[in-house]
């Protein structure tokens, strides 16, 4: 065995991950190219991250759940923020305890409705904007300095981003603080930082015909973070009060931190000094795509015979965006952008709703706080079980994936894309059409099926981009889900403000109707794809 001291010189190609035989891979020899330590006696593994993105989302879920309410509850006490669109019954003071914050009934009118609404849909569309200016600068550094520390820098943020809550308060704070701490978040990179981060970290040490399952069991842990926060958030709120939920969230990250201090990191000392000074991608069957490792930059090299090439500015800019797909691979020039293209719109759609489903389900059925945790809870469990359990039984039940044959790998994972959005159509329908607030757990259940969307698109783009770009290219991923986190929930809140009184369910249509035309660029790469391999046949 060779000695694990010997981590100057790395022993393969490093990116013989995504083009060698895994044989003779990375992955095969992790121990030969990382150092354990006496408190983490194991070389990185993709289990590694799991316990990471759990406690984010076990954080998260009662937030998730339970932010609505708090809102809610502010608002009925101090009355709508001045400055906000809509500030009826403003000077109102109300009294409000129990398991339904807000004892009166205004608390409980549209107007308040579409003020929670704007409120929490503004709220997310702050840290998504941030976000979006931050998160490829946040992936692309896990390129050059190692995944774990741009994590603890998202753990720091986030920590702080959530103290703010106890601020408004405890110290009387303005409500807009919420916000403030929706800057901290975002300019941190956020869970979609975090997200890149971990599924970069696992496709540094997996093979390709791994990590649709693995990235499946990597959301699987958020997931399931989700429904297990979401459900102690709810008994929380109930024996202790709603804020106590906000004391247990920051402890969380801070527990979280420790743990990230305590892990391996995935790319080898040899790997980061390589990363620095590699001019172009290393293997001969990737030489069409050359591409320069500019610190600056972060820019693709053209040709020196620019008169032949002749590159538009738009090309030039969606260059400088996403890398070059990979020989043999994903057919279709430009089927990245077009799948970036349908995760913004799913992204959009699903982002868009979920904010309102408090909101809707507080006004329309007057559901309370332990009717709301427990909604969030079936959606985090029933998603961890299809994840776990289902997506690997579907991966095998699919051609064999091939180390060598990245091509009919994609195939396959673009069956799973397309068999999740269906399923997402459906949930938005059931949510729109469900005469009582139970069809909702229907709609959750259903929608499970949906969450195969994201391990499976990413394990796409892994498969057709080299791994030198792998980190940027999940950032440029992440940039366009930012997008579309800035703009969905602001215009979905303004949407059921103003459909409130006419037809509550309008958000959850348009939803589905977001989700069908993503379906349809979905289905539109599949058919390019497919003539791509008839042809190379």
């Amino acid at each position: 065995m060779a000695d694990i001291d010997n981590t100057d010189e790395p022993l393969v190609n490093e990116s013989s991950a995504l083009l060698g035989d895994s044989s003779t891979s990375s992955n095969a020899h992790p121990h030969d190219q990382h150092r354990t330590t006496w408190y983490w006696p194991w070389e990185p593994r993709y289990w590694t991250v799991i316990p990471v993105i759990f406690l984010a989302g076990l954080s998260s879920g009662p937030r998730g759940a339970l932010f609505a309410p708090f809102v809610k509850q502010m608002f009925c006490e101090r009355g709508i923020p001045k400055y906000f669109p809509v500030q009826e019954f403003q000077d109102y003071t109300g009294s409000v305890g129990g398991d339904q914050p807000g004892s009166d009934p205004r608390c409980d009118s549209a107007q308040y409705s579409a003020a929670i609404a704007n409120f929490t849909g503004i709220t997310a569309s702050i840290a998504a904007c941030l976000c979006i200016v931050t998160i490829r600068f946040w992936s692309a550094l896990g390129d050059r300095i190692g995944r774990k520390r741009v994590m603890l820098i998202w753990g720091i943020g986030t920590a702080l981003s959530q103290c703010c809550t106890l601020l408004v308060y405890y110290q009387n704070f303005s409500l807009y603080w919420l916000w403030i701490a929706s800057i901290i978040e975002g300019a941190t990179g956020a869970i979609l930082s975090l997200l890149a981060l971990i599924y970069a970290y696992a496709a540094d040490v997996t093979t390709p015909s791994q990590r649709t399952v693995v990235f499946g069991r990597l959301i699987a842990g958020w997931y399931g973070g989700l429904g297990l926060g979401a459900a102690m958030g709810g008994i929380i709120a109930r024996e202790y009060g709603l804020i106590a939920v906000f004391w247990v969230m920051p402890a969380i990250i801070l527990t979280d931190l420790v743990y990230i201090m305590m892990i391996p990191e995935s790319l080898t000392p040899a790997a980061l000094a390589k990363k620095s000074s590699m001019p172009s991608l290393a293997t001969s069957e990737s030489q069409t795509t050359i591409v320069a490792v500019d610190d600056e930059t972060q820019r693709l090299s053209y040709s020196h015979d620019a008169t032949k090439l002749k590159q538009s500015r738009l090309d030039a800019f969606m260059k400088s965006l996403l890398p070059d797909q990979l020989p043999r691979s994903l057919g279709g020039k430009h089927s990245v952008l077009t799948l970036m293209t349908g995760c913004f719109l799913a992204m959009s759609a699903t982002m868009g709703a979920a904010y309102q489903v408090e909101p809707y389900l507080m006004y329309r059925f007057k559901w309370p706080v332990t009717k709301l945790s427990a909604l969030s809870t079936v959606q985090g469990l029933s998603r961890l079980f299809l994840l776990t359990v289902l997506l690997p039984v579907i991966r095998r039940l699919l051609p064999a994936a091939s180390p060598s044959d990245l091509a009919k790998n994609i195939t396959s994972e673009l069956k799973i894309v397309i068999a999740a959005l269906v399923m997402d159509v459906a949930m938005m329908l059931i949510y729109a059409l469900s005469p009582m607030g139970e069809g909702f757990y229907v709609g959750v259940v259903l929608g499970s099926i949906g969450s195969m969307f994201n391990p499976a698109m990413r394990s796409i783009f892994s498969q057709c981009v080299a791994p030198e770009l792998l980190g940027k290219t999940l950032g440029t991923l992440g940039t366009f889900e930012s997008l579309a986190a800035v703009i969905a929930p602001t215009a979905f809140s303004v949407l059921y403000g103003a459909t409130l009184q006419i037809h509550p369910a309008t958000v959850f249509f348009i939803s589905a109707g977001l989700l069908a035309a993503a379906l349809t660029l979905v289905l539109a790469v599949a058919a390019v794809h497919r003539r791509s391999l008839r042809r190379d046949a």
